[in-house]
């Protein structure tokens, strides 16, 4: 039996292999040259080299509309992707009149499967069913990989486009930009009030409380009257005059007027000086005394001299600071108001020495600075270089009395429309 079964082995690949040496001649048919196709690529490794260098730019050009066209799986089994390449021809290979798909092994569907449109393939019958493996060409490939770097350099080139646009439109909005903020620089710079605007607006101000709504300290500090004279003075030039009030000489030579720099003649009016009581304590005495001489001294020295020897100054000044710091040391000791009045004493004696150390000190003594006139138009004719210096103890009611009648000349100046009142 073994012999037997040997012998019928034997004869079964004997039949085997002339089986497959008749079909080798179907094999070679698959790489023939299809005409007009310019070539395929078969599973059996035979290349026609003339095919694809015709079509590869053909290939590239329809790559993408091929594969968005043909999807997947379309003709049954077929893992690769379907590339239409070649022209329509009947094949011998296929059941009806649809060309076959160059470079794609799933157009020889797989064994036994049968291709919509494709005919049977190669069924049962043919021999070929079982050993059937599908084959990718690299070929293909390359045609793929090309196509994808022509349109990846095409959108390179589209999106460098696209950003080179976009950087101008923001070279564009910055010169937009520069453009507005300029404009609005001028805008501002033509309607922003200059320093010279807010002068005039807080001058005005400052005329409007003179006027209608002054503070006691600021009419004895001078403060209110000197804003009335200085825009006096402009109605005046301009040709404008107010009402002819009076003024006394009594009332006159209780005003104390200076050039400047902190002078105030006003306390060597009086030879003999009016202590407050926050500085008429025994601590103070002796430096009261040096006071009340050296300046009696001072004022003879400016008269026959017209300056003040320096040694008798700095002992001025020196007894001044000297009591300055003793009521510092008494602001326990003594009232709020009574420091407050001792301190404003100590600036005005400070005021006097200054205005005897300028060089022009002997025209306070002889009363060549001094408020003239005998009515409120000469009192501001004569004023001229000067200003109402603060007022000393025992001079508040001249000074009241005074800003009524400036007050008085001001309204009728600004309501009289230029006409002149005075006599």
């Amino acid at each position: 039996m073994s012999s037997v079964k040997r012998l019928t082995l034997a004869a079964f690949g004997v039949a085997l292999l002339g089986l497959m040496l008749t079909a080798a001649p179907a094999h070679a048919q698959f790489g023939r040259r299809i005409p007009g196709t310019g070539g395929t690529l078969n599973p059996y490794n035979y290349y026609d080299p003339y095919g694809y260098s015709r079509q590869a730019a053909f290939n590239i050009g329809l790559y993408g509309r091929a594969m968005s066209q043909v999807p997947p799986y379309a003709l049954g089994y077929n893992p690769y992707p379907q590339i239409v390449n070649t022209p329509y021809y009947p094949t011998p290979y296929s059941g009806s009149g649809y060309g076959s798909l160059v470079n794609n092994p799933a157009a020889y569907t797989s064994p036994g499967i049968a291709s919509p449109g494709y005919g049977g393939g190669y069924g049962g019958d043919t021999g070929y069913t079982n050993g059937y493996q599908p084959y990718y060409d690299p070929y293909s490939g390359y045609l793929q990989g090309a196509a994808s770097v022509i349109n990846a350099d095409g959108k390179f080139r589209i999106n460098n486009q696209q950003a080179n646009l976009l950087r101008e439109q923001v070279r564009s909005s910055h010169i937009d930009n520069n453009r507005k903020a300029f404009d609005e620089f001028l805008y501002e710079r033509a309607n922003r009030p200059t320093w010279l605007d807010d002068l005039e607006r807080q001058n005005k101000l400052n005329l409007r409380a003179a006027v209608t709504n002054p503070s006691g300290s600021e009419i004895l500090d001078a403060i209110t009257l000197n804003i009335l004279l200085d825009n006096l003075k402009q109605l005046r030039a301009k040709g404008v005059k107010g009402n002819g009030d009076k003024l006394t000489d009594e009332m006159l030579k209780q005003i104390n007027v200076t050039a400047g720099g902190g002078a105030n003649p006003g306390l060597l009016k009086n030879p003999n000086l009016t202590w407050p009581l926050g500085l008429s304590g025994d601590g103070f005495e002796a430096d009261r005394k040096t006071i009340e001489r050296g300046l009696g001294k001072a004022v003879e020295d400016v008269e026959h001299n017209n300056k003040v020897d320096a040694g008798r100054l700095q002992d001025l000044i020196t007894a001044v600071d000297k009591m300055t710091e003793a009521l510092g040391e008494k602001i326990s000791d003594i009232t709020p108001s009574q420091y407050i009045e001792a301190r404003n004493y100590l600036r005005l004696l400070n005021d006097a020495i200054k205005s005897l150390s300028k060089p022009d000190a002997i025209k306070y003594i002889n009363n060549q600075y001094a408020a003239k006139g005998k009515t409120v138009g000469e009192l501001i004719d004569n004023m001229s270089g000067l200003r109402f210096a603060p007022a000393t103890p025992g001079d508040e009611q001249a000074y009241r009395a005074l800003h009524d009648k400036l007050v008085n000349y001001y309204v009728g100046a600004t309501g009289s429309s230029g006409s002149s009142r005075e006599q």
